[in-house]
Order: structure tokens, then C-alpha cells, then sequence
């Protein structure tokens, strides 16, 4: 196989010389410990070879993920690797739809496993189910091999940890408000725009919602399997939470449908015991709805760590309980940050007018 040059300056392979009707789009930036395993599971699918490609559009990584990624192309034409200038994931996947030769796109994650069904099952379900998007149940498994990353990875499949998101703890298909690794017509992006640049996290949720707005629906589905690697450690997952929850008042005012009650809920506690706590040294009164406001997290905490011994391990109930409070409180305190930068970006953000193709 030869390698060339695609638009952005970034080396591709010639690939066949029809077009594909897939296109799987991963954006990568540091991800030299999972971009192997990534590619082999797209080498491993049971789609036909010539109907899809991987474009695997990296950020400027400082590891070894491009020279791995160069050798993937190298090796196989399916694989394609393109330039993301400007770094950050919403610019990532806009590059790549950009760069997208197939007629339906799916948006994978580097962080993730997946069968050798994914594509097939993907694009199957789009065409069976009449959506406008189709996603995978995810299984989550621990990103390292210590009783740490055990217990992170069960905050972030348990609905206590994650509310009622159908992609992490669904089992039946039913339509959603949001997807992972969402499989979607490339005129989808026609009709609604591109992903929003400014929300570097929550930029799928955002257009989810104009895919909602626009009267479209997005559906989980159990046939459709991924496996999702969480965090491997306390601070990266605090830093995750942080930085999802700095998101949610932004992404509620560039797409109103964009956000949901789960990702209030963390920000509405915090808030409540700063209000009831602060409150409270010049009305005592106020304690009442701070003890209130604790004692009902106590026990919904207490109940989920029984839930959470009953079906996981009795043995990582002290690790997951205190888990769940760090990620609920990390994530909490980052909406009320977000608030406070919406007030200095309120216009800009307003104002923005999504990317087209």
C-alpha cells in the first residue's frame, strides 16, 4: 500500500476506489496506549472490507499515538489518518465528517472495545429501527487492574453514579435523549449542522438535541455492543466530572433539549448545601434544609451501596460509596462554575452558529 496526502497536510492511505458506505470517525490525542487496540478491533469487523473506512483524526498528540497510527495506515487501507489542527474533540469529529467518504457515519471512541458485529449491528439497526441515530448498551470495565479502577468503573455503570442514562444502564431499545458511539446518516450533519465547537464535552449531548428539536429520534439498542474503558484512577475521573458538569449550563443554552434532569441533579445538591450551609451562620433555621438536604443523599447513598454489594462485590462497597460522593460533588461543583462562566460567555455562546458541511 502507498501512503499520500489528504487535505489537511496528514498522511492517508489510497483506500478503494469506490467510495465506502461507512465511515467510522476516531478522534485521537495522546491515545498511544489504546490506538492498537482500537485498530484491531475495526480490522476484526465482519462488515465487508470495501464498504468502510476508519478515520483516525488526531489532534497534534505528543506520545506515540501518530507514529502508531501512521504504521496502522501503512498496513491497512481502510485506515486513514487526518489533521485536527486545533486539537479538541467537536473539532476532531467536524474534521472528520468533513473528511467522511461513506454515506453513513459512526462515531467511535479510542477509549473502547468492540465486537466484531459493531459496524454490522450499527448499520443494520439505523435501517431496521427508521432513526435518525442508533446506539450501543455499553458494558464498562475498569480502564487499570487495581481495586480502584474496579470500583470507578462500577460508579460509572450504576444509576446512582450515572442517573438514568439508557446507554450505560439500559437493556431494551427504546428511544433515548442521548447516545455513545451514535451511528447516524452523513446527511443528518446536512440537515442540522456540525458538532458545537465550543462545548469541547458536551458537544454530542448539544446535537442531540437538534436532532430532537428537528424532530428526529435517537434509539439504544441491545444488539448494538461496546465495551467502554472508565477512568484507571481517582483524580481523572474527578477531572471527567468536573469538567462534564462546567458544561451543563452551557450546553442548556446553546440547545435547550441538550441536557436533561440527570445532569442537574449534582449542581441542584451542591448548591442546596452551600445555600442551606452558608445560609445557616445568619439563620439557624436554614440547618434544617442542610441536614434535610444531607440526610436524603445519606441514605440514597446507603441504599445504592447495598445495591451495589448485593450484585457487584460486597468488597468494594467503601471504595464505590466514597466514589460516589467524590463524583458527585466534583461534577456538582463544576455546573456551578459553569454557571459562572456562562455569565461571561452568555452572548458568545448564544450567538454561535454551528459548522455545516
Amino acid at each position: 500500500m502507498t501512503t499520500g496526502h489528504n487535505s489537511s497536510g496528514g498522511p492517508a492511505g489510497q483506500g478503494p476506489a469506490t467510495a465506502p458506505r461507512v465511515s467510522i470517525i476516531a478522534a485521537t490525542y495522546n491515545e498511544g496506549r489504546y490506538i492498537e487496540q482500537f485498530a484491531a478491533c475495526m480490522a476484526a469487523q465482519d462488515f465487508p472490507s470495501q464498504d468502510f473506512e476508519v478515520l483516525i483524526v488526531d489532534g497534534g498528540s505528543r506520545d506515540n499515538t501518530r507514529a502508531l497510527a501512521e504504521e496502522i495506515v501503512r498496513r491497512d487501507p481502510r485506515f486513514r489518518l487526518v489533521d485536527n489542527p486545533d486539537r479538541f474533540q467537536p473539532q476532531a469529529r467536524n474534521v472528520g465528517v468533513r473528511h467522511a467518504r461513506g454515506e453513513i457515519i459512526i462515531v467511535a471512541d479510542v477509549h473502547a472495545s468492540y465486537p466484531p458485529d459493531f459496524v454490522r449491528a450499527s448499520v443494520e439497526g439505523l435501517e431496521r429501527s427508521g432513526a435518525w441515530c442508533v446506539g450501543p448498551i455499553l458494558a464498562t470495565e475498569p480502564g487499570a487492574a487495581t481495586r480502584t479502577a474496579r470500583a470507578i468503573a462500577i460508579v460509572q455503570s450504576h444509576p446512582f453514579g450515572v442517573g438514568n442514562s439508557q446507554a450505560r444502564v439500559g437493556k431494551e431499545a427504546r428511544a433515548v435523549d442521548s447516545l455513545a458511539f451514535p451511528c447516524l446518516r452523513k446527511a443528518v450533519f446536512e440537515k442540522v449542522g456540525l458538532f458545537h465547537e465550543l462545548l469541547p464535552r458536551h458537544e454530542d449531548t448539544e446535537l442531540f438535541g437538534r436532532i430532537r428539536r428537528a424532530g428526529g429520534v435517537l434509539m439504544v439498542m441491545p444488539s448494538i455492543r461496546a465495551t467502554y474503558f472508565a477512568r484507571p484512577a481517582v483524580m481523572p475521573l474527578l477531572r471527567q466530572a468536573w469538567a462534564n458538569g462546567y458544561e451543563t449550563a452551557i450546553a442548556k443554552v446553546a440547545d435547550p433539549a441538550s441536557t436533561s434532569l440527570r445532569h442537574w441533579v449534582p449542581g441542584l445538591f451542591v448548591g442546596s448545601l452551600l445555600v442551606f450551609g452558608l445560609g445557616g451562620i445568619v439563620m439557624p433555621v436554614l440547618w434544617c434544609g442542610f441536614a434535610l438536604a444531607a440526610g436524603l443523599y445519606l441514605l440514597a447513598l446507603a441504599a445504592a451501596s447495598l445495591h451495589v454489594g448485593l450484585t457487584r462485590c460486597w468488597s468494594l462497597v467503601p471504595r464505590v460509596a466514597a466514589l460516589f460522593v467524590l463524583h458527585h460533588l466534583a461534577y456538582g461543583m463544576g455546573t456551578l462554575a459553569g454557571i459562572g462562566g456562562l455569565l461571561r460567555n452568555y452572548r458568545k455562546i448564544k450567538d454561535y452558529r454551528h459548522p455545516t458541511l
